[in-house]
């Protein structure tokens, strides 16, 4: 074949219709940090899903056409700045025979910081979203002042089946149930490098629930409030509407793990040498800035004592100013968003419907992977 030839094969135009194509969910891994959160946006380009979709289209498992791929659904939306070992979605991909090898003609064409990490053949009616019997979160911090049984005792106070809208932003015109049951949460501490990690295991999370859970155990654990705050933010007959306060930064967090326990993830052995090679090279070259840091930390001569900024003194949640409660949130909202809301009302909270009695084997045989003590649930 001449150069001639190649070419104009090269330039051939690619016919998805001469392929077939099948529902498959992928299990991926991001690292937040340079993206403006997973969903794609109109006007943002550097979109976790964004990246995907084009890679998608350049190794032609979904056509040029197509802005969102057909039958596409997430399991759970991360915001800016927040990463994911477990993420899954679902769509309609070209398929071959033998099985193509997703994972590796992905991971070839991806970002270093997107990993494809398995893949599987599912249901046309999969929706990766609501198949998901629960969701692991993890969240890093560096201990510092934070007393660790403290804090270990108060997030027992969170377990449980709860309302948990003073622990979350509301988003009142979509969801109107804020009754979460979290199964457990582990906290570890690594006395070498000072660091901790909240593990906290559940159902489904409202919007932004993790990180304003963390926030206020932090706040206990740095002796700042009471223990019995989780205790009053959780009362809703005593706290209806939500202290002013500021979530925990989106740094620490990662979406750990989605469940599906009838999937069983596929990867070749190509692929998965390739995931682990490429994450042991990640992982020392990110040991370097570290070091350099503290360096330079070090050598930087210690101030005089008192000559440093004064920290802000700490105000007590009961004494700050609420946010607008749920009810007076839905009587400020406008006609479009009212009308919305009025129509969401009247469907079945498909977030809330999840049948936790059957969750409960699952999360049993689950969390015991992740070192969890179960019964505390």
């Amino acid at each position: 074949m001449t150069r001639k030839d190649k070419k104009k094969g090269k330039d051939r135009a690619f016919d998805m219709s001469k392929y077939t194509r099948r529902q498959v969910a992928l299990k991926y891994s991001y690292l937040g940090g340079q993206y403006a959160g997973l969903a794609i946006q109109d006007h943002v380009d550097n979109t976790v899903e964004a990246v995907l979709f084009t890679a998608l289209k350049k190794v032609k498992l979904v056509t040029e056409e197509e802005k969102i791929p057909n039958g596409y659904s997430r399991c759970g939306r991360t915001d800016k700045g927040v990463s994911a070992l477990g993420q899954v979605s679902s769509m309609s991909l070209r398929c071959g025979t033998p099985d193509l090898d997703y994972t590796t003609m992905l991971n070839n064409v991806l970002p270093a910081d997107i990993r494809i990490h398995g893949w599987s053949y599912v249901d046309d009616s999969f929706n990766a979203r609501f198949a998901c019997s629960g969701r692991i979160y993890k969240y890093f911090f560096t201990r510092g002042d934070k007393n660790m049984d403290i804090l270990k005792e108060a997030s027992k106070k969170l377990v449980g089946e709860h309302d948990f809208r003073n622990f979350a932003k509301l988003d009142v015109v979509n969801v109107s149930n804020f009754v979460r049951k979290i199964y457990a949460i582990n906290i570890t501490h690594d006395e070498g490098t000072d660091s901790g990690v909240i593990t906290i295991v559940g159902t489904a999370f409202l919007y932004h629930q993790v990180r304003c859970m963390v926030a206020v155990l932090f706040d206990i654990a740095c002796g700042n409030e009471e223990p019995k705050l989780i205790d009053r933010l959780l009362d809703i007959k005593e706290t209806p509407a939500r202290p002013t306060y500021q979530m925990a930064g989106y740094e620490g967090l990662v979406l750990w793990d989605c469940l599906f326990p009838a999937i069983s993830w596929q990867s070749s052995d190509l692929g998965l040498a390739n995931l682990k090679s490429h994450f042991s090279k990640a992982y020392h070259a990110a040991m370097v800035a570290p070091l350099i840091l503290k360096a330079i930390h070090s050598a930087i001569p210690e101030p005089p004592p008192g000559s440093g900024r004064k920290q802000p003194e700490h105000v007590p949640y009961e004494k700050r100013p609420a946010e607008m409660s749920y009810d007076q949130k839905c009587a400020s909202l406008n006609s479009v968003k009212r009308s919305k809301l009025e129509e969401n009302l009247k469907k079945q909270d498909r977030d809330a419907d999840i049948e936790i009695d059957e969750c409960d084997n699952v999360f049993k045989d689950r969390v015991s992977l992740e070192g969890v003590d179960f019964s505390t649930a």
